[in-house]
């Protein structure tokens, strides 16, 4: 696990986000999903998302380019899923259960 801070930046108007560790080792880039409706986001409601109390939805993006290197591991991917979410939670979280 690594503490290092990242920047993250969503841009709804040319729908794009970008997130990059400071160190350099990790880069996630994200583009919107084109649904049927120009006009609408895709979105997927009524999904549980761990233990937050509540979210506003599952944002489908796509993955342009995600990339990781260190601590042993070495990765980078093109194309596959990815989703953008904004989950609510207030009071003590609740310990996940065991898979």
């Amino acid at each position: 696990m690594s503490n290092t801070a990242f920047s993250w930046d969503v841009d709804s108007k040319t729908g794009v986000a970008h997130a990059k560790m400071s160190d350099g080792k990790g880069e996630v880039i994200l583009e919107k999903v084109k649904g049927d409706n120009p006009n609408h986001e895709v979105v997927i409601h009524n999904l549980k998302y761990w233990s937050a109390q509540s979210n506003e939805g599952f944002r489908m993006w796509k993955s342009k380019h995600e990339a990781f290197e260190g601590d042993g591991h070495k990765f980078s991917h093109d194309g596959t899923n990815g989703f953008l979410i904004t989950i609510h939670f207030s009071g003590k979280a609740k310990a996940a259960g065991a898979d």
